[in-house]
């Protein structure tokens, strides 16, 4: 049997989810909203999960934040918004949270703060250069 052929619309849906309250009171958007990313691709029936930094959540150690996502198929998490300090945690997750398979380099990702010493800030190439985010550390780790 074709494992391709057997895939289904939702074998490739993907939920991009936040910390519950991210939105709270932005966008138009009126009250608050306590649902998590686990909960909402249980209730919409998404078997793949995207979790994406915003604001200052989530914050490593990402345990609190990954164990609800260990029953999906699979799993990406986005390194963008520590500042590079949150990458050896997302990496760190593969070895508890099996259905890890990928990070998530959000458009956010050139803009963060510049954290290291004697790294240009005029651009984005000089920070992904010599930051932490270095893709050669990622892949290489």
């Amino acid at each position: 049997m074709d494992k391709k052929k057997d895939l289904k619309v939702v074998d490739r849906l993907w939920l991009w989810g936040h910390p519950a309250g991210s939105h709270n009171n932005q966008y138009g958007l009126v009250g608050e909203s306590h649902i998590t990313p686990a909960e909402a691709a249980d209730y919409m029936g998404i078997r793949n999960v995207m979790m994406v930094h915003y604001g200052a959540d989530p914050k490593p150690p990402f345990d609190k934040w990954s164990k609800p996502l260990a029953k999906f198929d699979r799993v990406v998490w986005s390194i963008e918004g520590g500042g590079g300090e949150d990458v050896d945690a997302a990496l760190e997750l593969a070895n508890t949270l099996p259905n890890l398979q990928g990070l998530l380099m959000d458009d956010y990702f050139g803009r963060v703060p510049h954290q290291a010493e004697n790294v240009p800030t005029d651009t984005t190439e000089n920070f992904a250069e010599n930051s932490k985010m270095n893709m050669k550390n990622i892949i290489n780790h």
